[in-house]
């Protein structure tokens, strides 16, 4: 496992110094810190997405509502997975807008995130309860709904084929 991620860190380090190099050779941009094209572009922020991954928390701090909103999207975009913001004030609402599953905290800062997430409480302390204890019995609802429908489903079928083969297929 060890071997994979130093490949990995390998290859990353290779690709950044081919975008510099790159970036170094083009003189059509006046701002160095700007990308040349879409490509090197939608690379970067892939090359950010698999770093902020490799990470065990990712804290976002003075950063503008609409960088929060494109952080969440990113993670959507390339790693396809379900995401939760957790905010507490009306900078947080673009990114509670953006993610899967948004939670608001009403605290001091006023009522717009709670106003405008799935979820609220009132202190981040109920996160855990919410995830797993509500998350669990949301998980076995769903399993027992998938169950009768499936039973349903299946009586419901069962019951055409056997009229069907006593009537001979005769439709009468």
């Amino acid at each position: 496992n060890e071997i994979l991620y130093e490949k990995k860190k390998k290859r990353r380090r290779l690709r950044l110094k081919k975008l510099r190099k790159r970036h170094t050779n083009s003189t059509s941009s006046p701002d160095s810190s700007q990308p040349v094209d879409d490509w090197e572009k939608e690379k970067r922020q892939e090359d950010f997405v698999d770093m902020a991954c490799e990470c065990s928390a990712v804290i976002c701090c003075r950063v503008t509502p609409k960088q929060k909103a494109n952080v969440v999207s990113l993670v959507k975009r390339y790693k396809k997975a379900v995401t939760l913001s957790i905010g507490d004030g009306a900078n947080d609402v673009n990114m509670i807008k953006t993610a899967d599953i948004g939670v608001g905290i009403s605290g001091q800062e006023g009522m717009q995130a709670v106003m405008s997430s799935d979820y609220a409480f009132a202190q981040f302390r109920y996160l855990e309860r919410l995830l797993l204890v509500h998350g669990r019995w949301s998980y076995i609802r769903m399993c027992k709904f998938l169950r009768y429908f499936f039973y349903k489903n299946f009586a419901f079928t069962l019951v055409h084929f056997w009229f069907s083969f006593f009537n001979g297929f005769s439709s009468q």
